[in-house]
């Protein structure tokens, strides 16, 4: 986590937990961009529920002779 990819090593500068003061901190420095806008799921429509049936003929396959 404290490796780089550049190869050299990273050093932690401060632990912070508040959002405002990581916000803060964040354009301090001139990191900080505003998050993505969430947009509200959707629940799949009845077709695409019923896309993945797997295709059997609804009977059961026949036990194994060493069945007890």
């Amino acid at each position: 986590m404290l490796k780089c990819e550049c190869g050299g090593l990273r050093k932690v500068v401060r632990y912070l937990t508040d959002r405002e003061k990581i916000k803060e901190e964040l354009e301090k420095r001139g990191l900080w961009k505003e998050p993505p806008e969430a947009t509200p799921g959707r629940r799949p429509s009845q077709e695409e529920m019923f896309d993945e049936l797997p295709q059997t003929d609804g009977v059961d396959p026949p036990a194994p002779d060493d069945a007890a």
